[in-house]
């Protein structure tokens, strides 16, 4: 998909894929805003209620989210484009900092406050509706 366009968003790059649709770093030919573009899974898109939680999904930890729309056979959603690397790589790159004893202060409560924000934005997800995978 990298090259195409959907819509008026330009696809740059694949950033990542979970099990609702595979997520892109997309330019908007509109206005030049870069842009996360949120391609849906089949499964994803047949989901009726899937655009409405969408569309209603709002939280601080959780990237705005612009549109929800259709473009030919194809369901997206457009949401802000976040910089820094996903919650994935950075547990994965911290795991064994604990083992360190002269880091632990500072990596705990970093940790400790990653998992409350990661708490909050399950909570305000579960409140929209939206259904959690935990992989």
């Amino acid at each position: 998909m990298i090259g195409q366009t959907i819509s008026h968003y330009r696809i740059l790059a694949k950033i990542g894929q979970d099990t609702t649709g595979a997520l892109y770093k997309a330019t908007d030919t509109d206005s030049g805003r870069l842009v996360t573009l949120k391609v849906l899974s089949s499964g994803a898109a047949a989901n009726p209620g899937l655009r409405a939680v969408l569309e209603r999904l709002q939280h601080p930890n959780i990237a705005r989210i612009y549109e929800v729309s259709r473009s030919g056979d194809v369901d997206f959603a457009v949401m802000e484009a976040a910089e820094g690397e996903s919650a994935y790589d950075f547990l994965e790159r911290e795991r064994f900092a604990f083992m360190v004893p002269k880091k632990i202060p500072e990596r705990e409560r970093d940790c400790q406050l990653a998992n409350c924000n990661v708490c909050a934005t399950m909570m305000s997800a579960n409140r929209a509706s939206v259904p959690i995978a935990l992989a």
